[in-house]
């Protein structure tokens, strides 16, 4: 579905519900040529005698993507394969790697969640200074740092598809929206208490809307408006500010 819009990089908007995607897992692992494999492991143990925390983890890649007309409205089939950790920070991430050509690249996928309180306000977490990708950037990510679990989400919907850029070597970034059922007053105790805090080193509340339409913000909690953490000074990574700026444009809550 081609998408027209003055935010570059968006390569798919829905919004589709959890129920219309179909996820086709491709089997084995995602094949690299034999330069890539010595070049990559190379790469790897060289960034681990300098992060030795850091493990191979498994990291999933879009192989292709299409929307296809279902029964009732459009759904989302969505290709995907296995490859790990250390072929992304090479092939996306390493300056020599974003030289390749995007055939040899891991193309990876990313995701990241607009998430919303039940009162209005985007939920953004700042990366500890000592993970492996973009440390003191502001991202959202709620699982492990904050605590909150399934039942405490309200609504999920497949929101756009984007391209990283030239900052991520061009990988594949899915963009989640998520309402959650629980207030920013619920959100940031449950952050307080959580076991897991090591990934983040702050958190932050952000206000949609203009300025006669913003949702109130409880007293007490970290909180400023979108547009001033576009403009603030804020270390976000550029998908994520072409996300936040989309959700931002076309008032995606209403």
């Amino acid at each position: 579905m081609a998408v027209v819009c003055d935010i570059p990089g968006v390569l798919l908007k829905g919004a589709f519900p959890m129920s219309s995607i179909d996820v086709r897992v491709l089997p084995g692992r995602r094949c690299y040529d034999a330069e890539v494999e010595a070049i990559v492991e190379d790469h790897w143990q060289a960034t681990l005698r300098q992060k030795p925390q850091l493990f191979d983890g498994v990291v999933w890649c879009l192989v292709s993507y299409k929307v296809c007309m279902g029964e009732v409205a459009p759904c989302l089939l969505l290709e995907m394969q296995e490859t790990s950790f250390k072929y992304v920070i090479y092939t996306h991430l390493s300056d020599a790697g974003k030289q390749m050509d995007a055939a040899r690249r891991s193309g990876a996928c990313g995701l990241m969640a607009l998430t919303e309180t039940a009162d209005g306000l985007l939920v953004f977490g700042q990366r500890s200074q000592y993970v492996g990708a973009f440390p003191g950037y502001f991202h959202c990510e709620l699982k492990e740092e904050v605590g909150v679990v399934w039942a405490g989400v309200s609504r999920c919907e497949f929101y756009a598809l984007l391209d990283t850029g030239a900052e991520q070597g061009h990988k594949y970034e899915f963009v989640l929206y998520l309402r959650l059922a629980l207030s920013a007053s619920d959100v940031f105790r449950l952050y307080q208490s959580a076991i897991d805090k090591k990934e983040h080193e702050a958190f932050l509340f952000l206000q949609p809307g203009s300025n006669t339409a913003r949702p109130v913000a409880p007293t007490g909690l970290p909180v400023v408006s979108v547009d001033d953490f576009l403009s603030g000074g804020y270390l976000i990574t550029d998908v994520a500010r072409r996300a936040l700026q989309l959700f931002h444009a076309e008032d995606y809550k209403t």
